[in-house]
């Protein structure tokens, strides 16, 4: 069976969902920035998980008040909280919070639905990156099938170079994550409040699930309230088969009626509860060190046949 239809046919349905993505950011950053009316709120909490930012808001319209949560416009409307917008859309030059808890903003709203809000309007910046990736994959991909020959004399060496590439890119993401982990070490805590604990299930990116604590707290620095959903100090989660293994990390959460949260001194809005393994910290390097040592070990084999 000829393969070719098949990856034609995967391909143009991943390539027209990316398509409807995209379009729907582009399409939603211009009509806020051009049709949606712009009135003043206030910033309740602000908080980063994981590199995810979470923002509270109020605002009133036409004597109604609402809460929202959005930063920017988001594919749909309503659904703007949990997306991954570029650091400064939301952080200054300096370094510093554009919104911060107690401080007066401009919300932008669409005047037919004014639960529909963000705090900043038109085509969120770098999404060109989405973009330029696919197009760097697909040029790798049509360049390989368009060098079907060579390719299938080097299809052993391609298979090892990714393998080392893979194991490079891992090793480069240890060094921020060890980096993170070593400075997370000496940061300082505040009391918090816990909003939520819960045992949820994760698939885990795939069939092999597992069970894993979810929380949400709140905690002040300098008057300032921010929330967190951060565990540990890296986002890595051991998964559990069992819902009751979980249940003891809940417990312990909710045993007293306050919480301790580390926080960074140099950004309060990022904070957790706990620093988390060291070995959390270093898988990146045992999986980098695996993926480049297989790359390394087909090479040879290879080259000794």
């Amino acid at each position: 069976m000829d393969p070719l239809p098949v990856i034609i046919i995967v391909t143009s349905i991943f390539v027209g969902f990316f398509a409807w993505i995209m379009g729907a950011v582009i399409w939603r950053g211009w009509k806020s920035s051009s049709s949606w009316a712009r009135t003043t709120g206030c910033v309740k909490s602000f908080g980063v998980s994981n590199g995810i930012p979470a923002v509270t808001y109020e605002y009133e319209v036409n004597g109604g008040k609402f809460t929202g949560n959005g930063i920017v416009p988001g594919v749909l409307a309503g659904k703007s909280q949990g997306t991954k917008p570029a650091k400064s859309v939301y952080l200054r030059a300096d370094g510093a919070l554009k919104f911060p808890p107690k401080a007066e903003v401009d919300v932008f709203y669409d005047p037919k639905n004014p639960s529909d809000a963000a705090l900043v309007t038109g085509i969120p910046p770098g999404l060109w990156k989405g973009p330029a990736c696919i197009l760097v994959i697909a040029g790798i991909a049509g360049g390989i099938y368009g060098c079907r020959a060579w390719a299938d004399k080097h299809v052993a060496d391609l298979i090892c170079a990714a393998f080392v590439c893979c194991g490079v890119f891992l090793l480069g993401c240890s060094v921020k994550w060890l980096r993170d982990y070593t400075r997370s070490r000496s940061f300082p805590t505040t009391s918090g409040r816990l909003l939520k604990a819960e045992v949820a299930y994760s698939s885990g990116g795939g069939e092999s699930g597992g069970y894993v604590p979810v929380a949400e707290f709140e905690y002040t620095v300098n008057g300032a309230l921010y929330q967190s959903r951060q565990l540990t100090s890296n986002p890595t989660q051991v998964l559990k088969s069992r819902a009751k293994d979980v249940q003891p990390v809940i417990d312990r959460l909710r045993a007293g009626p306050t919480i301790t949260v580390y926080y960074d001194p140099q950004a309060p809005w990022v904070g957790f509860l706990e620093h988390g393994s060291v070995l959390g910290a270093l898988l990146p390097v045992f999986m980098g060190l695996i993926f480049a040592g297989v790359g390394v070990a087909m090479w040879l084999r290879f080259l000794r046949n």
